[in-house]
């Protein structure tokens, strides 16, 4: 996609909605933009948080362009003690988390088979841990990261590093 940006100059409007972009992604998205003088003058992210680089980098791209950007929400960075915490002012369930990911998965009218189906890239029939992380969180289910670790203890049985499911 930033291949096509460098390239074409003509593009106005980016639709990535329904195409999952991590912070870094849409980090890099701006850059190219800025970088390539592209025309581009709308991104639309849908329901994708974004933090608060992007929202700093586009504000000062905002003051030498005409360019906005939708997207959910913006999760922050603890200012004090661990930088990782998020604070993405979201309201959370309390319960167990892999409930949790099954109801809401349910009342979305996704199954969770899909969701390792999609983050599965080599098809192996089996994703790491990582790949489950950033999976749960690009799906926006109310989940916090800690309650993601619950998770995969439940369901990383072999202890391998890897969810398998054949």
């Amino acid at each position: 996609m930033l291949e096509g940006l460098r390239r074409n100059k003509n593009i106005e409007v980016l639709k990535l909605s329904d195409n999952p972009i991590t912070n870094k992604g849409a980090i890099e998205l701006l850059n190219t933009i800025e970088k390539y003088d592209c025309g581009v003058k709308e991104i639309d992210l849908g329901k994708q948080p974004v933090d608060e680089d992007f929202v700093l980098k586009l504000k000062s791209m905002q003051l030498e362009r005409d360019i906005t950007a939708t997207y959910r929400k913006v999760c922050y960075q603890s200012k004090e003690g661990n930088s990782n915490v998020e604070m993405d002012r979201t309201m959370y369930i309390s319960g167990d988390p892999l409930t949790i990911l099954l109801e809401f998965s349910r009342m979305k009218g996704l199954r969770v088979l899909d969701l390792f189906v999609t983050l599965d890239i080599d098809g192996s029939h089996s994703v790491s841990l990582e790949e489950f992380r950033e999976g749960i969180k690009m799906s926006h289910l109310p989940i916090r990261a800690h309650d993601i670790d619950e998770i995969i203890k439940q369901i990383d049985l072999d202890r391998d590093g890897e969810i398998n499911f054949r």
